[in-house]
């Protein structure tokens, strides 16, 4: 293959019917370039908009996140806090269980009793 350098001048010539088809061809790849400039930049918008959703959605999960940890300290510090003060009530209640069963046989006794004198 030749170039261009060494062609004979009159090769290197172009035709009025070239110079057309070459501006034709020129102005057809410039409009596929302006379309597919104009669909990136948009299919860019969408991907910037996206990015920009995904920010926010990730900022509000870490929030949520550190907002929950913060809760279950909180819960967990009550917990600890109910435990101390109510930790020996269980044994008061069993106690009083008992307490409450004694007295009723204390009472049937008591009612037997009368009954004999009767």
């Amino acid at each position: 293959m030749k170039s261009l350098d060494d062609m004979e001048p009159n090769a290197r010539e172009l035709k009025d019917g070239d110079k057309a088809k070459i501006a034709k061809d020129l102005r057809l790849i410039q409009a596929k370039y302006d379309e597919d400039k104009a669909a990136w930049a948009k299919r860019e918008e969408v991907l910037e908009a996206e990015k920009k959703r995904l920010a926010t959605w990730k900022v509000r999960f870490l929030d949520s996140k550190k907002k929950g940890k913060e809760r279950v300290k909180d819960l967990e510090a009550d917990i600890d806090e109910w435990k101390e003060k109510y930790g020996g009530i269980e044994v008061e209640l069993k106690d009083l269980k008992k307490y409450v069963v004694m007295e009723h046989i204390n009472g049937f006794q008591k009612g037997l009793q009368q009954a004999v004198f009767l």
